[in-house]
């Protein structure tokens, strides 16, 4: 193992690694491992919540089981003694980084989420924003806000940020 410290950049590294190693108790969805998988390279991580999403054992990785250092070792040998199965896992976890979690796709499903289930919540009277069929380009048509809480403005505005920087009309 060689410590180089923080980088601001960490890409060039995962190239350099035999086995990316994630041991964590609790992830969310960790995007050291999406990044690890679009670069090729093995990964070994604990079942904790996130790495389970993405670390599937027998088709994208190896897991081990949290808190067990034993379970770790057997995972880390079986990924660096075992090249065939190693490959097997690699080509499989870039495939599926490629198909379901490329900037575009994750983008577009955020989008309709925020049009189709969120949005309706926080302006109730709104358009739809998904047919076109708002009458403004696609702007949001709201009735005078209700009275809210400031949590619940600065979520509506953030929602609205979000969603017009997705569509490409920038944050406003």
């Amino acid at each position: 193992m060689i410590a180089v410290g923080y980088k601001e950049d960490p890409t060039p590294f995962y190239g350099l690694m035999d086995v990316f190693c994630l041991p964590g108790l609790r992830e969310g969805l960790p995007g050291v491992v999406l990044e690890a998988m679009a670069s090729r390279t093995v990964v070994v991580a604990s079942d904790a919540t996130g790495s389970v999403d993405l670390v599937r054992p027998g088709a994208t990785g190896f897991l081990a089981k949290r808190r067990s250092a034993a379970s770790l070792a057997e995972a880390l040998t079986a990924a660096v003694e075992n090249d065939e199965l190693s490959a097997t896992y690699i080509e499989n976890a870039f495939t599926m980084v490629s198909r379901q979690h490329e900037t575009h796709l994750v983008q577009g499903r955020l989008l309709r989420f925020l049009s189709d289930e969120l949005m309706p919540i926080l302006h109730p009277r709104r358009e739809s924003v998904a047919s076109g069929e708002s009458g403004e380009g696609g702007r949001f048509l709201t009735s005078t806000p209700r009275r809210a809480g400031r949590g619940h403005k600065l979520l509506r505005r953030l929602a609205c940020q979000i969603y017009l920087a997705l569509r490409g009309d920038g944050a406003r």
